[in-house]
């Protein structure tokens, strides 16, 4: 059943992505998008903190788009009716933040524990951020935990699991592109704010932090409050690294007190907060500061991260802090949009990636019972129970103003008996890329030529295709065929097979693409040589490529006992996937692939060949 609501979900979206992009391409393109998420957030936490505060709701609880979404991982779901008859259903079956926040950052449904990562098929997802460097956007992160930890990551780093703290670290300061990182994890410091023994974990290992300290990066790095609280004004570095004086967290993590956790009464702030380090408003601010500096906009995603760590230890005073951090940073934000920007330009979007702690009104349980909280005036903790430690299945709120905010309520295609109209978590990338204004028709992972005997079989795979009507092939500049597109948002795999050749001759094959309007884009190029037929081979086999050591070229020789799938990949010495050579059936017997390295640099590379259960690998030397 998973599967159905996945690809019904996926054809909704392309459909309506669709629509987006040409409304988009029909007024001026979005300048500016701003994302805030509420690590554990729904609407009972930011009511909790209403209560506290003696407000009605918050600002941005009226704005003009307010819908409600899902957030369920890869191979989830969620059932509106068993949500509201069973109490228990939703303590079950709950994302975690990766798969959360990666979902919002890509469009796609990714797997626990994983960060930007294709379920089907391990590759890398593009991401809103990395679009909006393409765009030649400035972009951050902002967080009030590790920015190494899951959220920042999702917009800053691809990994297979969220716990890789190190590497994720260093992929967002040496590879994302990122113009902001803001958050904890400092080496230096705990919870409290007082110095402690070192950790380098949350900022990618010992070297990387001198490199940070010592300004041998693009980033200028600053730690203490004060340096976050100059950065609100004025002139800024171009790239900031921010890392508060903290281990994990900024004010959350501090000790307790009596009364403070496990669903005690102890009110907020019974802990005098940690003064040495900046509040998420604070942080804001200065982030804004920086990104504002680009032309061309930004992307930026605040997180209030802590909101879920005080829901996890059923923390009611600290949850309502974080909140109430959390919805000051959104005012900052309003604030900026209306003073240095305006609502037609720029995009604010503001929701959780989950739910943390199952908060409701005291009685609430089993078999379906729903308490709402209980106002007790200002100052005071309302009537509130976590009946839970960990994340729920909840539908959390989103809220949207701005340029293509609209766009929301055509993607809340989903009912609740109790919420209403409810989107799913990949809509708000899907919003983002929509309204992002170079949009490109396919995205293409690798295309690749199979010399067989007296034949050359292309194969091709798309990660992404938009408007997509059909693929040309050409041969030496030829037209030869065109192959019809499934145009499907999550990409596809395609072949064609040119029988009209000749052994000993080498054919330069082109891959184009032509949408609904008939605009045509060279997407990749390939060569191949057919082989001459010889007879059928005895065992499986990975040959030594040749020539090697080689300058550009080589090919790389095997055979196969019989036919079938053939995944053939190059990696470097560090494991990295380099190129897809091969991904598809293949006849038996030998064969041969061009491998064309011009874009590597001089080096040690291996290849791996992968059919009806053998495997094998090989090194090459690349040398130029």
């Amino acid at each position: 059943m998973n599967k159905f609501v996945r690809i019904g979900c996926v054809l909704v979206a392309w459909t309506i992505l669709i629509g987006i992009s040409q409304e988009a391409a029909a007024q001026p393109p979005l300048k500016n998008v701003i994302l805030m998420i509420g690590d554990g957030m729904s609407i009972n936490q930011i009511t909790a903190a209403n209560y506290w505060q003696g407000v009605a709701a918050q600002p941005y609880q009226s704005f003009p788009v307010r819908v409600f979404q899902s957030t369920f991982a890869y191979g989830g779901s969620y059932d509106p009716t068993l949500a509201w008859s069973d109490f228990d259903y939703v303590m079950w079956d709950y994302t975690d933040s990766a798969p959360a926040a990666s979902a919002m950052s890509t469009g796609f449904k990714v797997a626990g524990g994983q960060i930007n990562i294709d379920p089907i098929d391990g590759h890398p997802l593009l991401t809103v951020q990395t679009r909006a460097e393409e765009l030649g956007k400035a972009t951050g992160v902002v967080t009030s935990v590790p920015w190494s930890h899951a959220t920042p990551a999702a917009f800053g780093a691809h990994n297979v699991s969220r716990s890789n703290y190190i590497e994720i670290a260093q992929e967002m300061v040496n590879v994302s592109g990122l113009d902001v990182i803001m958050g904890c994890g400092h080496p230096d410091y705990n919870d409290n704010n007082q110095p402690t023994s070192a950790s380098y974990t949350y900022v990618g290992g010992q070297t990387q932090w001198l490199n940070l300290k010592n300004n041998l990066t693009p980033y200028t790095l600053i730690q203490t409050r004060a340096e976050f609280q100059a950065l609100a004004s004025g002139p800024t570095p171009e790239r900031v690294c921010g890392t508060a004086c903290c281990r994990y967290v900024l004010q959350q993590g501090r000790s307790l007190l009596a009364g403070e956790s496990g669903n005690g009464n102890a009110l907020p702030y019974t802990k005098p907060l940690n003064s040495g380090v900046p509040t998420l408003a604070e942080m804001t601010q200065g982030a804004l500061n920086v990104l504002d500096n680009d032309p061309d906009g930004f992307f930026v995603m605040i997180e209030g991260g802590a909101i879920d760590m005080a829901g996890h230890a059923n923390q009611k005073g600290r949850m309502i802090e974080e909140q109430t951090d959390f919805n000051n940073a959104v005012a900052v934000v309003i604030n900026w949009i209306e003073t240095h920007s305006n609502w037609e330009e720029t995009l604010l979007i503001i929701t959780g990636d989950h739910e943390t702690g199952y908060l409701w009104g005291e009685g609430s349980g089993s078999p379906a019972v729903y308490m709402p909280l209980v106002d007790n005036g200002a100052g005071n903790l309302p009537g509130m129970y976590f009946y839970s430690g960990g994340h729920t299945n909840s539908l959390v709120p989103v809220f949207a103003k701005g340029g293509g905010a609209e766009w929301f309520y055509t993607f809340a295609v989903g009912m609740d008996p109790v919420r209403g109209r409810y989107s799913d978590n990949t809509d708000i990338a899907h919003v983002i890329f929509g309204y992002y204004d170079e949009i490109l028709a396919v995205e293409l992972i690798s295309f690749t030529a199979a010399a067989a005997a007296e034949n050359i079989r292309l194969n091709w795979r798309t990660a992404s295709e938009t408007d997509n009507d059909h693929f040309e092939i050409l041969r030496d500049d030829a037209f030869m065929t065109e192959v019809r597109a499934t145009n499907s948002p999550t990409g596809s795999s395609y072949n064609w097979t040119d029988v009209h050749v000749n052994s000993g001759i080498t054919y330069s094959y082109t891959l184009v693409s032509v949408d609904i309007t008939g605009q045509r884009e060279e997407l990749s190029t390939v060569q191949a040589e057919p082989m001459v037929a010889l007879e059928s081979v005895s065992d499986f086999a990975l040959l030594q490529n040749y020539p090697n050591p080689f300058n550009a070229a080589t090919r790389i020789p095997f055979e196969l006992t019989e036919a079938g799938p053939v995944l053939l990949r190059v990696f470097d010495l560090n494991g990295r996937e380099m190129s897809i050579l091969q991904d598809g059936e293949m006849n038996a017997g030998s064969h041969s692939v061009l491998f064309d390295a011009s874009g590597l640099p001089s080096g040690m590379y291996w290849y791996r060949v992968e059919s009806n259960g053998f495997t094998a690998s090989k090194k090459m030397v690349v040398m130029k």
